[in-house]
């Protein structure tokens, strides 16, 4: 699905994800199953505050002849899924629905993987991507000339230090964040480090208060308006013909056969035959 509204028309498809994850997961209690091979997309991975509703991403992709589909889940999520209650109870004895329609997904092509969703926006704040255009928080010299950034290991160690996965307290632990990059670098530092992880969080992290207000705005007036009746069933969904016109579907009805148009097999796959 994709929501066009006015205003919103600098949105990327995973600020529009963040924003869905959000409102069905946090505000409906609702489980969310995310479908992309964007790791970006990730740090998605959660649970409500009760933990009983879980938001998952879902990879369809494998990569190379061994490798599996994945699941990625939050931690808990396995206990949910196994946890049947109660047997010694009759009235705890009902098949849960939502459970049966993971475990369909789960079969012996797919991995259940646990993450930290948190840990991995922040992993990119300060290491970086250059895949995505997202530069490490801060690189240097060496005492070869040689340009070091922040790796792996360094910044599981200022984690540790800082405490915290949280990306809301970086900028109220900013002057330890900053001492540990001096102290791993080994040189002073001259750059404004608030500022400094300002522009990495807007980089990195799905989270409304980052959005522009105006999409933010759109979309809730959409959830309120256009999206809060009845919703079409997902039996009656029918890839092709949503995608009709568009570079996936040719005139002719035929899926494209590329990689970024099967993910759409995958979807029309999981809502008709599996989860439904």
């Amino acid at each position: 699905m994709v929501l066009l509204s006015p205003g919103s028309n600098n949105a990327e498809a995973d600020d529009l994800m963040a924003l869905w994850r959000d409102e069905l997961l946090y505000s409906q209690n609702q489980h969310v199953i995310l479908i992309s091979a964007d790791e970006d997309v990730r740090q998605l991975v959660d649970c409500s505050s009760n933990k009983k509703s879980f938001s998952v991403v879902y990879n369809p992709f494998t990569m190379g002849k061994n490798s599996s589909k994945r699941l990625f889940v939050s931690a808990g999520f396995s206990s949910w899924l196994n946890d049947e209650g109660d047997m010694g109870d009759i009235f705890n004895r009902s098949i849960d629905v939502d459970k049966e329609d993971f475990k369909r997904i789960l079969n012996d092509k797919v991995v259940l993987e646990e993450i930290d969703g948190a840990e991995i926006a922040l992993r990119k704040i300060f290491c970086g991507d250059d895949g995505d255009n997202v530069p490490s928080i801060y690189t240097w010299l060496n005492d070869k000339g040689k340009t070091v950034r922040i790796t792996e290991s360094k910044f599981q160690k200022i984690i540790d230090y800082i405490g915290s996965k949280d990306w809301k307290d970086l900028l109220e632990k900013s002057d330890v964040i900053k001492d540990q990059l001096i102290e791993i670098s080994g040189q002073p530092i001259s750059f404004d480090i608030k500022k400094r992880l300002e522009r990495q969080s807007k980089l990195v992290v799905l989270d409304r208060s980052l959005f522009p207000m105006d999409l933010v705005e759109s979309f809730m007036e959409d959830i309120r308006g256009d999206y809060a009746g009845n919703h079409i069933s997902p039996q009656t969904w029918n890839m092709l013909s949503m995608l009709e016109g568009t570079r996936y579907v040719d005139p002719k009805g035929k899926s494209s056969s590329g990689n970024e148009a099967s993910i759409f097999g995958q979807i029309d796959r999981i809502s008709n035959k599996e989860l439904f």
